[in-house]
């Protein structure tokens, strides 16, 4: 006997989990929640956009890749509509990095659903780079992360940017560095 699955997102949960999961919304958290919800954390990408580099360090988390080989714009709203039925939640989100193909699909996907987006940079980019990139992806803000610096700096330092980049990207008028 195989129990048959249904797809929420990038999940498949068993409907009697689907109903127990419903149940406990309806029950405990549908009136507790706000109607409008934002998501703060959110990636999205696309595996066939990613630049794959066997001889970069790998000093990331890489269980998502477990999870979800693609996580495309239209899981996660899919994925907010199973979880929060009736809420209108939406999403700061950006790419999981490894190049600007995810950039760009986050670009395209920010115009589509009216959601915040956030540049993926990385710290070998000069300051003129990021700008260009957030004017042309309409971008609220850049993302990074430390562990994209060189190995040569330790873990607790936070000197991954290239001197000078606040300016410009502060002219662009984005204020958001996360």
């Amino acid at each position: 006997d195989t129990e048959e699955l249904l797809y929420t997102g990038n999940y498949h949960m068993s409907k009697d989990n689907v109903e127990t999961v419903n149940s406990i919304y309806e029950e405990e958290l549908k009136d507790f929640l706000p109607e409008k919800i934002l998501d703060v954390h959110a990636h999205v990408w696309l595996d066939s956009l990613k630049i794959k580099d066997p001889t970069a360090p790998k000093r990331t988390v890489t269980w998502t890749r477990l999870v979800a080989l693609d996580d495309p714009i239209e899981h996660l709203q899919e994925t907010y509509e199973l979880l929060f039925p009736g809420k209108d939640v939406s999403a700061l989100f950006f790419a999981n990095g490894e190049g600007d193909g995810n950039n760009n699909y986050v670009a395209q996907s920010s115009k589509m659903t009216g959601w915040p987006a956030l540049y993926f940079s990385h710290p070998t980019e000069t300051a003129e780079e990021l700008e260009a990139h957030i004017r042309q992806g309409n971008f609220l803000g850049i993302k990074s992360y430390l562990s994209l610096s060189p190995k040569y700096i330790p873990g607790p330092e936070v000197r991954i940017f290239p001197g000078g980049f606040v300016g410009p990207v502060q002219q662009v008028g984005k204020h958001l560095i996360s």
